[in-house]
């Protein structure tokens, strides 16, 4: 063979490996990710986690705004941030379960996760 035909070869079958070194026929496949949902948007304020916005219409009409949020699913969150990857990692269809305290007092509620939905929040 010539050098040219060598390396178009070699350059095909390594195209053919996956990076785990396994033939790519044989490699696992992805799950595909929706991120998840539950129509509200919380803010920081001074040490607590506040709601900021509840989606119109959505199953989270029994939060509201000002509901101090403690954990989600359980897990203690501190910030936005954590929040959100909590929320956007949630799957679709389950039910999430958020600690709150509204007007002092300590709260469960229990809200869908759904497909993020592009409407804006109010």
């Amino acid at each position: 063979m010539k050098p040219a035909t060598v390396l178009i070869v070699l350059a095909l079958a390594a195209a053919s490996v996956s990076c785990a070194g396994q033939p790519a026929e044989q490699a696992p496949a992805q799950e595909s990710l929706v991120p998840g949902n539950i129509g509200i948007a919380v803010e920081r304020k001074a040490d607590t986690l506040v709601v900021v916005a509840v989606r119109r219409g959505s199953a989270a009409a029994s939060v509201r705004l000002g509901d101090v949020v403690r954990s989600y699913n359980g897990i203690p969150v501190a910030n936005e941030r954590e929040f959100n990857r909590l929320v956007l990692g949630s799957e679709p269809g389950r039910t999430a379960h958020l600690e709150i305290a509204r007007d002092g007092a300590p709260r469960s509620i229990e809200l869908p996760v759904s497909e993020i939905d592009p409407a804006p929040l109010l």
